[in-house]
């Protein structure tokens, strides 16, 4: 399960990149690589897709999607930029390890919005550095055991993203 799982991450990381006009490397939450599509529904909105996913040792998955519903120049030459949208955040943890002389299972999962604004500036045509913050509510339900005893856990919770991000444009 796990193989096909990373093999189906595999192709849509490719099949996005495909169709992505902009690729980034991105250091916060969610950690990962990011692909930026312009003009997705023909009315001028971008959509944003970040996240990583990690096979190894169990599963963790963590995405969010940005619309990216507004963009104003800061400056009178363009190169910095205030960007804010909203979106869908999902997180998908999966883990059995060895530790404390025992064996320690987590399992959650998190979906919900989350609204987000940030700054772009742009290096040159082809390369920009974004960060940006994001706050939402976060439905969650999980399990975890250790030692012998279990427990579970479902409801809300506040969610945080934060991130600082470098895209290279095609």
């Amino acid at each position: 399960m796990k193989k096909v799982f990373l093999m189906l991450i595999v192709f849509l990381s490719i099949s996005g990149l495909a169709q992505a006009n902009s690729f980034g490397i991105r250091l916060g939450a969610p950690i990962g690589a990011q692909f930026t599509f312009d003009d997705v529904f023909g009315v001028g909105t971008g959509l944003r897709i970040s996240g990583i996913a990690i096979p190894f040792g169990g599963i963790y998955f963590f995405t969010q999607a940005d619309a990216l519903l507004g963009h104003t120049p800061l400056n009178e030459s363009g190169s910095f930029n205030f960007f804010y949208g909203a979106g869908l955040h999902v997180i998908w943890i999966s883990l059995t390890q060895v530790a404390f002389g025992g064996t320690v299972n987590i399992n959650t999962f998190d979906i919900g919005p989350h609204g987000l604004a940030g700054l772009e500036y742009k290096i040159s045509p082809w390369v920009s550095l974004t960060l940006d913050a994001g706050l939402g509510l976060s439905f969650y339900t999980g399990s975890g055991s250790a030692s012998g005893s279990s427990t579970s856990a479902s409801g809300v919770r506040v969610y945080f993203s934060a991130g600082l991000a470098i895209d290279f444009k095609f």
